[in-house]
């Protein structure tokens, strides 16, 4: 009996570019205009108002724009189009800060 030869492969691979920097933070969101991304999954919409929520009552001179107003961020199908979909709203709506929902 001859012995089988098996081949284990890693899933890991290198990084298609170097991680960018983290942004800057802002030192208060009164009076900043925040975006709310949503991905539609289980409940992002309920965390989101949360969020919208919560930022209007603690910044009451923030504004607020709803995720209904953007795109959906989406890793299913066509993934190069949904990112170019969100970063063309986000250039035109031009946000000083996003919160991105991933759901639950």
């Amino acid at each position: 009996m001859a012995a089988e030869a098996i081949e284990a492969l890693c899933p890991l691979a290198d990084d298609a570019q170097a991680p960018a920097a983290p942004a800057g933070r802002l030192d208060d969101l009164d009076g900043k205009t925040i975006g709310l991304l949503s991905n539609d999954m289980f409940r992002a919409d309920k965390v989101l108002a949360c969020v919208a929520e919560e930022v209007r009552r603690r910044y009451p001179r923030a504004k607020v724009i709803p995720w209904e107003e953007f795109p959906r961020v989406s890793a299913m199908g066509d993934v190069h189009r949904s990112v170019a979909e969100v970063t063309e709203a986000l250039r035109r709506r031009r946000p000083d800060a996003v919160v991105a929902s991933t759901g639950a």
